[in-house]
């Protein structure tokens, strides 16, 4: 098979995550583009979490969160992320894109049930409250994903006997 158009090495910015151990700032942004063109990347997909701005319709959150406790500092010295790094990015040259993650409605993980901080959310799951949900899920409940009802047969987990486990086919 013959390849039409030249490989392109990129990477993926999941920017909260990078925030876990320390501030950013412009600086350091431009040292992630620097590093990045070194080791021969030249695109950059960069997931963008929602805005900065509270009242935004498409407000986030995931910054502002105690799992990323430099997120505000990091907003101070560089403001929204994903515009902050666009011009570093062009100026090593670099394509830089801003990703959505269509069903990215928070942190993947749930707080206890009872637990304090369970009523920072609304949006739960089995489990409990949904970790660091967005604005934009608890404003907007009909935007979330929800499974569809299914009628569970009343012999789903025997077969002649055995578990439907025991019995089960890859």
């Amino acid at each position: 098979m013959s390849r039409t158009s030249p490989f392109i090495l990129s990477a993926t910015v999941d920017f909260p995550d990078d925030m876990i151990h320390g501030t950013y700032t412009p600086d350091l942004l431009d040292r992630m583009m620097v590093q990045l063109k070194e080791i021969g990347v030249t695109r950059v997909y960069w997931l963008y979490y929602g805005d900065v701005d509270q009242d935004s319709y498409w407000a986030g959150n995931l910054i502002d969160n105690p799992f990323f406790p430099y997120g505000l500092r990091t907003l101070t010295n560089i403001g929204e992320p994903l515009k902050a790094a666009v011009p570093f990015a062009h100026a090593h040259g670099l394509e830089i894109y801003g990703v959505l993650k269509p069903y990215n409605g928070g942190a993947a993980g749930t707080y206890p049930e009872g637990a304090a901080e369970s009523r920072a959310s609304t949006v739960t799951r089995i489990g409990g409250p949904l970790l660091g949900a967005i604005p934009f899920v608890e404003r907007h409940p009909d935007t979330r994903v929800r499974r569809r009802p299914v009628e569970v047969p009343p012999d789903l987990g025997t077969t002649g006997g055995t578990t439907a486990a025991a019995g089960a086919r890859c």
